[in-house]
């Protein structure tokens, strides 16, 4: 029970804490309030430095391909349930499918699907009703997900 409550609680967008600072609390609880609270912050040559070092991480314009790689910058991310907004420095995305579906599957798929219609047409048992429906099922998830890539693409 304790564990569903703990799902349906909500923060208020307002009550959000920044991802960020977790690093800033783990490091020092006291430099994690005196910035999000107390609204304090002293620059100094190494906050200075790694923030020009840093700058690229968050230019959301920097986007960039390589092969099946996509990398994006400066992400924002955020979970009502947990109460905590951000923004992720550098993330990568990976294709793991092809560009284009292969014809000739799509083509088998379809064949066989239009192959069972007329066996639909004429059976009389539902329980063979449902292993024709099913088997239609099956053969048409198989290239699901390559026929909305191919309408995506281009």
């Amino acid at each position: 029970m304790e564990r569903f409550l703990r799902a349906c609680i909500a923060f208020a967008e307002d009550d959000y804490l920044l991802i960020s600072g977790i690093q800033h609390f783990r490091f020092c609880r006291r430099q994690w309030a005196l910035i999000p609270i107390e609204n304090q912050w002293a620059e100094n040559v190494r906050t200075v430095e790694g923030e020009a070092l840093h700058r690229k991480a968050h230019d959301a314009s920097a986007r960039g391909r390589r092969g099946d790689l996509l990398i994006t910058r400066d992400m924002r991310v955020f979970s009502p349930q947990l109460g905590i907004t951000g923004a992720c420095d550098v993330v990568e995305f990976r294709r793991d499918h092809p560009d284009r579906i292969d014809p000739e599957r799509f083509s088998a798929v379809s064949e066989t699907r239009r192959s069972l219609l007329p066996l639909v047409a004429e059976e009389i048992s539902l329980e063979s009703l449902r292993g024709l429906e099913g088997t239609g099922a099956t053969v048409y998830f198989s290239v699901f997900e390559d026929m909305i890539l191919w309408d995506r693409v281009d």
